[in-house]
């Protein structure tokens, strides 16, 4: 609390605002598998900016693919980036934070530029994250408020994030991939559910690290 000025874990008297940056789609491809999730460029590669890529389906709807930035800054005081500690500690207390206000505004932003907004579209959504952005991503997951405004959510990416102990719903399929040596995934101190729809899949990295 010292370190923080006394505004550690608190966010009050902050808000997000959301603006729109539209990128070229020239050479342009949509995800077509986990290795373009976890590309350079991709989903759950870490960058700074939440993304919203909507892919056009064939029946009129669209695909929605979320990337989710991880922390931004150590600081233990909050600040104008809402990627920091704070948000790390809030979201493993399963507390509502910027970061989840962020994404949300973002998606409803991109839907609504299409005319796919109107409440109750089930339009299908991957939320992908590293880090906080997985964490970010599950929270969402687990929280009605979201669900009913974005009723198609349906799969959450995440890689190196502690999200053993958010309570996704069932129905939504959890890819949640870690290396062994990376402590992260740990730090929540619970193991990720073991059944149909949440799959883990853990790399040993001693081999390559040379």
């Amino acid at each position: 609390t010292a370190a923080g000025g006394g505004h550690v874990l608190d966010e009050s008297g902050f808000e997000v605002e959301v603006r729109a940056h539209p990128v070229s789609t020239a050479g342009w491809r949509p995800p077509r598998g986990v290795s373009d999730l976890v590309a350079a460029d991709g989903p759950v590669s870490g960058g700074d900016h939440v993304r919203v890529t909507g892919i056009p389906l064939t029946d009129g709807r669209y695909a929605w693919v979320v990337d989710v930035p991880g922390t931004q800054t150590f600081s233990p005081r909050p600040g104008t980036n809402p990627w920091d500690q704070t948000s790390n500690q809030l979201l493993e207390a399963h507390e509502r934070t910027l970061t989840m206000t962020a994404v949300t505004a973002a998606l409803s932003d991109a839907r609504a530029r299409t005319g796919r907004g109107a409440k109750g579209v089930a339009d299908p959504v991957l939320l992908g994250g590293h880090s906080q952005g997985g964490i970010t991503a599950a929270a969402l997951a687990a929280d009605p408020v979201f669900r009913a405004q974005h009723p198609g959510l349906s799969h959450v990416v995440t890689t190196g994030a502690p999200i053993g102990g958010v309570p996704v719903p069932e129905g939504i399929s959890v890819l949640s991939l870690e290396h062994v040596q990376d402590l992260v995934p740990a730090l929540d101190g619970a193991r990720n559910p073991d059944r149909a729809g949440w799959v883990t899949v853990r790399r040993d990295l001693r081999g390559d690290l040379r």
